[in-house]
């Protein structure tokens, strides 16, 4: 296990196309916030048909709301679902470079991604000017 300093986090992610900000609600960690190794058993090589992957019936903005909710529920409908979904929207460079699965379900764990998994709140909306 490791120990997780004090971190605020504050992410803007701006989809040209759409024109959609977004800015998770800042989470705060302290030093009794603890990230565990993932177990095998929740390490799936493969991702489930039912879960929601890319489509030209979804727009930018329809695509970022998706998996920003998926990470916020994570494990729905089953273990590291959020992540799964992330990977089927991540483009194929990204997942060549970050893949397998299990290795992006790893990245996705670490210190700098983990605020996303099971956040309280987004914020979707336009970018200021």
């Amino acid at each position: 296990m490791t120990a997780l300093r004090s971190i605020g986090v504050f992410i803007v992610v701006g989809v040209l196309a759409g024109g959609l900000y977004l800015r998770p609600v800042p989470h705060r960690l302290s030093a009794n916030d603890v990230v565990e190794v993932l177990p095998e058993y929740v390490m799936p090589t493969t991702i489930p048909a039912g879960l929601p992957g890319p489509s030209p019936d979804y727009g930018p903005g329809d695509v970022v709301r998706l998996v920003v909710r998926a990470l916020q529920h994570n494990d729905d409908p089953e273990p590291q679902a959020g992540i799964m979904t992330t990977f089927k929207f991540s483009s194929p460079m990204n997942q060549q470079a970050v893949g397998p699965l299990p290795h992006f379900i790893q990245v996705v764990h670490s210190e700098t991604y983990a605020p996303f998994i099971n956040h309280q709140a987004a914020e979707f909306g336009r970018p200021p000017h």
